[in-house]
């Protein structure tokens, strides 16, 4: 249970409950605090204020602040406030003595000389009274006596069972300061009588009332470097400790300082350390309340600069103990003696905790009935394949188990979090942790496991169950000898599997450790002879079900189990078994393509083979075209390697290469194996064909060089292929469809010889298909025809037409455009230069038809080459079919179909990932077309709901997390994501209800969380300014007004939005009606038209002048505009009626009004600006030519208008500016 808590007096009690002092939020829950308040104000009526009065310009955190303590003493909340459910009210007394009070109207307030002189109510209030301490003690001492009797009488009443502390306040005059204590000479004088006066008041009320006293006031110093500064009252740490442990008494509650206790003894690779250490300090909740960190040192050192960094940083958490020569159990031990936390762990230097690994496990403990004893968190082994969170495969939730009804796949120490009173020393002659996690799980019924937390283990510094560094022969043979123990000494069933679940974890570390440090080469027959005795009391079901063993090292063990294995020949097959069972069958093998390629007209196919059987006993062929036999031979550099098991060579890699001639005719290959007995008996096998490179996911053809190479049921079938291939989606494009496959015919290339058009008719309605039949009957050898029955969209035609692709280079022509003649022959001749350096090319769009602008990045297209988007991020490519792309990467990569014209952004952009390179050309063109019906995917779009949604998720979030890399997105994903979102932001209204609405934002803030600020503010391509600063609010979350001297902004953090400054005053209308001038103005910002307010001065030529407001109206063709559904840009329209009489000058000003409200014209209220005017369609020269030769004369000089009745007298006169 936690006490809520309130709190009333000042920094000395509320920094009791600050996170860097104490862990009081596994204790309290401070419900309120208030400061800088007198009890004598406290029980006064509550003061009518003007909100304005008690505002503090400029308008920031202390501000603020200030504002909240002056508006509590005003209004007297802390009454109310205490009608809130607390259980503990603290209060002391420092304001108290410090402040005293102030009367007028026959009311006191708190003289709280920190805060109301900033506001404008204190300095308007005239014959202000003070009374306090020092000036009228008597007075004072009488007043404040009977307004807190009057005070414990209200929380008597109110609050009949709480509990209130005093909490005794003392100044000091002593200071800590670079491990000395300094005597501030200035301070000793004011703190020995402010300290005299507190003693009074304290005593008062622990005589007359029922309070419980806290006194930390001996000998306290205060800390130089203090958070809130220095002062007499801001203590050093030690202060706040001592006096949050008194309140756990007066609670009878034990002091728990820390959470977690984290134990770490240090061998020989300390300087990992930092890592550690960073993973435990940088947790999500903080370090300073949670958790404490024990070192202890086996080597002889006294400590090491990373070490005293941490403990200079951390002196309260990190203790470090000197213990040389100790083994790890010993430190271990050691370490127990420090505890004062909940939970120890057993860490390892060099690993570290996932970020939210104490939040999670806070988390889990919060919720459960009572205490667990013990918690278990996944381990991932770094630098190891497979073993990995094996706790999350046999969990997927965080829960409390039954241990008498499963047992958990964890084996190591370090991943337990036990209960610091269930926690049993270590016995310091054992080398492994068998026996003590064997006994932990013994003595305990439920265990907590904590799924979504983290450890990670860095297995190539330390041991698992083994806590040793020196790992040799004699120290696995002592291990094996204390492994025997348990072999034989467990009774009950539960214990029994659980056990031999470890004995096998440590078998295998043990097999692990003699193997990967070359013990191989060396014999390991006593190793071998201990292990095979002890298998022998490990029920194989242990062995064949454990989850933490791969297959082969399963049957290592099997093998060590039964004893010695033979082989069995088959007619087309060849086993290895024991007398109990078959350890390794041939057929049950797969052969792995490690590579492929064609090099010189020749198929090159590298391979292996990892089995049991003998590499020296089997061989590889190809048959050619089901005559030709193709002999392997051995490949040496496969990256696949034997695997070694003691000294036993266990799994073995038979490597070949094959180099198989390809002729221009159609070819047929098949791989089989060959295994020569002993007795000149030779027995082949075709074994199913695996890719370790995904050569044929998804898809049964490969484009290599010139050639298309399919493989089906284990065959490889090679053909000739073209040059270029291009896949032309058609739906109902009969209009535009001649003139797009008469481009490609009409290429410089040679049409017939180079180009494969693939043309998947996507369930056209009109007469497209006749016009493709027609163009097929002329060239039947270069057009494939795919018609579909229904339509599916253009991606899924397209990922269709792939499967039919036999060109070296891909493109994705539209059925409505057309390509330059010379574009294919450009595109070959680049990539015949630039093959090894690029994937992709890119092309010129030019728009046609219903718009012929220059596209937004034809920029890059200045010439001929290559762009590096490392060095030039912002060259955004976003279309497929202004690209040629090689063909051989649409092995595994194919179109989104579930984004909303966005396929081709994806698909473009994984490929660039690859390289982050792509070619340019700017002498051929693609030409794209904007149709005048509106009728193109484009055109349509944005009135699409599936726009929105699905393109935020599986287009932008999609992207993002592909390309990411260490949590960061490449700077030119980001600019492609942000060029392409800035047209669905600049959208007025969004086309979704409520609840997609909802999932809309949290979308489009989670995408621009991972977008740098400055790629939006200098993006070149973001061509609206108003969307450019839209974006940037969106991403930040944040924008307030920002005050300063001459100038008001609109800020984002750190950014600008807009500057009040920089605006232009537009004069739409200028008209005479008698003798009055009529103006229509307007300025639109970003400021909310509600803050702003649009004047006239007038100047008279007597040299006064007045102020006229002018009055809101609406214009149907200036109107707000949103974004998103969002009021951005406003526009303030305001119309004058302006008497000219006597009038020489008119001026223009803009008010910005700070409490938001423009009918507010209290100078103080006001920030005046004086923008430039200008004017909209020539409406002054209108103006002037039609009334100027009718007996007045205005001109409009120096941003202001001139008016003169009589035009030789023009009178002048400068502004001035009020």
């Amino acid at each position: 249970m936690k006490y809520k808590i309130g709190i009333l007096g000042s920094c000395v009690s509320r920094d009791v409950f600050r996170s860097v002092h104490n862990p009081y939020k596994n204790f309290f829950e401070v419900k309120f605090s208030q400061v800088r308040l007198s009890l004598i104000s406290l029980m006064q009526k509550p003061v009518p204020y003007n909100d304005f009065d008690i505002t503090v310009l400029p308008d920031n955190a202390d501000n603020r602040y200030r504002k909240r303590n002056m508006k509590n003493d005003l209004t007297k909340s802390l009454l109310d406030e205490l009608d809130t459910d607390i259980d503990i009210f603290v209060i002391d007394l420092y304001f108290e003595a410090l402040f005293g009070v102030f009367k007028f109207n026959d009311i006191y307030l708190t003289n709280n000389t920190w805060d109301y002189p900033h506001g404008k109510f204190y300095p308007n209030i005239k014959n202000k009274e003070f009374i306090n301490m020092k000036n009228n003690r008597e007075e004072f001492l009488s007043l404040w006596k009977d307004n807190c009797d009057k005070f414990f009488e209200y929380l008597y009443e109110k609050k009949p069972n709480l509990k209130i502390i005093l909490n005794r306040v003392r100044l000091t005059d002593k200071f800590f300061m670079n491990d000395s204590v300094i005597v501030d000479n200035d301070l000793t004088e004011k703190a020995q009588i402010y300290n005299d006066f507190l003693e009074e008041l304290e005593n008062y009320i622990i005589e007359n009332h029922k309070v419980d006293v806290i006194d930390s006031t001996e000998n306290i110093l205060g800390d130089s470097n203090h958070i809130w500064g220095k002062s007499p009252v801001h203590y050093i740490k030690p202060y706040y400790v001592d006096v949050f442990k008194q309140l756990l008494d007066k609670l009878n509650c034990p002091y728990i300082p820390y959470d977690f206790s984290i134990i770490i003894p240090l061998t020989n690779n300390v300087n990992f350390l930092d890592k550690t250490l960073e993973s435990l300090i940088n947790q999500s909740v903080s370090f300073e309340d949670y958790a404490e960190l024990i070192l202890v040192d086996l080597q002889k050192r006294t400590t090491n600069v990373m070490i005293e960094k941490y403990l200079e940083r951390y002196p309260y958490n990190i203790k470090y103990l000197n213990k040389s020569g100790y083994t790890i159990n010993m430190a271990r031990n050691e370490g127990l003696k420090s505890v004062s936390g909940r939970y120890v762990n057993f860490m390892e230097c060099g690993d570290y905790f996932s970020e939210k690994t104490f939040e999670s496990m806070l988390n889990f403990i919060e919720e459960q009935e009572r205490e667990v004893d013990v918690l278990s968190i996944p381990v991932h082994y770094i630098e190891k394949n497979g073993d990995n969170n094996l706790l999350k495969s046999q969990f997927n939730k965080n829960q409390l188990i039954n241990l008498n009804k499963e047992y958990i796949l964890q084996k190591d120490l370090f991943s337990y979090f036990i209960k610091s009173g269930h926690v049993k020393n270590f016995d310091e002659n054992v080398i492994s942790d068998l026996g003590y996690i064997a006994n932990m799980i013994n003595n305990t019924l439920d265990m907590g496991i904590v799924i979504d937390s983290t450890y990670f283990h860095n297995c190539t510094l330390n041991n698992q169950l083994i806590n040793h560094n020196s790992f040799n022969q004699d120290f696995s043979l002592q291990l094996l000898d204390e492994i025997k123990f348990f072999v034989t000494e467990q009774d009950d069933e539960k214990s029994s599997i659980l056990i031999q679940h470890l004995i096998v974890y440590s078998i295998k570390e043990i097999i692990d450790e003699n193997t990967k440090n070359n013990y191989w080469w060396a014999s390991t027959d006593l190793i071998e002879e201990k292990i095979r005795y002890i298998l022998q009391g490990i029920d194989e079901k242990v062995i064949l079900r454990d989850q933490l063993l791969n297959n082969t090292f399963k049957k290592f063990l099997l093998y060590l189990k039964d004893g010695d294995m033979y082989f069995d020949y088959k007619e087309d097959n060849l086993l290895l078994k024991t007398d109990n069972r078959t350890i390794d069958n041939l057929k049950n093998h797969k052969l792995w393509i490690e590579d492929i390629y064609v090099n010189d007209n020749h198929l090159i196919i590298k391979g292996f083979l990892n089995s049991l059987f003998g590499s020296e006993h089997i061989t590889f062929d190809a048959i050619l075209n089901n005559t030709t036999v193709i002999n392997s031979t051995f490949y040496s550099q496969s990256k696949y390697s034997d695997i070694y098991y003691l000294s036993n060579k266990w799994q073995k890699i038979n490597s070949f290469i094959l180099n198989i001639p390809l002729s221009s005719s159609k070819s047929s290959i098949k791989i089989r194996s060959k295994y020569s007995t002993e007795n000149s008996k030779t027995i082949f096998s075709f074994l199913n064909i695996r890719f370790k490179n995904n050569y044929f996911r998804g898809k049964n053809n490969l484009i290599l060089d010139s050639y298309d190479i399919t493989f089906n049921q284990n065959t490889f079938t090679v053909s000739r292929i073209f040059k270029f291939s291009i896949v032309m989606a058609v739906y109902n494009t009969e209009k535009y469809l001649e003139e797009s496959i008469d481009s490609l015919i009409q290429q410089t290339i040679n049409f017939t010889e180079n180009v494969q058009l693939i043309i998947v008719n996507d369930g056209s309605t009109d007469n497209s298909e006749k016009i493709i039949n027609n163009y097929k009957k002329s060239y039947p050898k270069n057009i494939v025809y795919v018609p579909l029955e229904e339509n599916h969209g253009q991606a899924f035609a397209r990922n269709i037409g792939l499967n039919y692709v036999m060109g070296r280079y891909v493109n994705f022509l539209d059925s409505d455009d057309y390509l330059s003649e010379n574009a294919l022959e450009m595109a070959y001749n680049f990539f015949e230069k630039h093959r090894d350096e690029v994937d992709l090319l890119s092309i010129p769009l030019v728009l046609v038809e219903r718009d012929t602008r220059t596209h937004h990045l034809n920029y890059k297209y200045d010439s001929n080459k290559i762009i590096d988007l490392n060095k030039e991020p912002n060259n955004p490519q976003l279309s497929a079919s202004s690209c040629f792309i090689k063909s051989n990467l649409f092995n595994n990569l194919f179109f989104s179909t579930d984004v909303v014209s966005a396929e081709d952004s994806i698909l473009i952009n994984k490929i660039l990932l690859k390289r982050e390179k792509y070619g340019v050309l700017s002498n051929c063109s693609y030409y794209y077309r904007k149709r005048m019906d509106n009728t193109s995917t484009i055109d349509l779009i944005h009135e699409n709901k599936s726009f929105y949604l699905k393109n935020l998720k599986n287009y932008y979030i999609y992207l993002i997390e592909f390309s990411m890399n260490n949590n960061k997105v490449p700077l030119f994903i980001q600019y492609v994501i942000i060029y392409d979102l800035q047209w669905m932001t600049s959208k007025t209204f969004i086309p979704l209800n409520d609840y997609e609405l909802k999932e809309f934002w949290i979308y489009l803030k989670y995408i621009l969380s991972f977008i740098d600020e400055d790629v939006i503010m200098n993006n070149f391509n973001i061509k609206s300014k108003i969307n450019k600063m839209f974006l940037l609010y969106l991403r930040n979350d944040s924008m307030e007004y920002k005050m300063e001297e001459n100038n008001v902004l609109l800020k984002s953090k750190n950014s600008i939005l807009d500057n009040l400054k920089q605006h232009t005053l537009w004069i739409k209308h200028m008209d005479i009606e008698g003798n009055n001038l009529k103006l229509e103005c307007f300025i639109n910002t970003l400021f909310d038209s509600s803050y702003l307010s649009i004047q006239a001065i007038k100047h008279y030529s007597n040299k006064y002048h007045d102020e006229v407001t002018g009055f809101d109206y609406e214009d149907s063709e200036l109107q707000d505009k949103k974004l998103l559904n969002i009021p951005w840009q406003y526009i303030k329209t305001v119309r004058f009626d302006l008497d000219l009489k006597k009038v020489v000058s008119i001026g223009l000003n803009v008010n910005y009004h700070i409490n938001k409200d423009n009918g507010d014209m209290n100078r103080y209220n006001l920030k005046k600006f004086y923008p430039e005017i200008k004017f909209k369609d020539d409406c002054l020269n209108h103006f002037i030519t039609k009334y100027n030769n009718q007996g007045i004369s205005i001109t409009f000089e120096k941003n202001m208008f001139l008016i003169s009745k009589n035009k030789n007298k023009l009178y002048k006169q400068k502004l001035k500016i009020y």
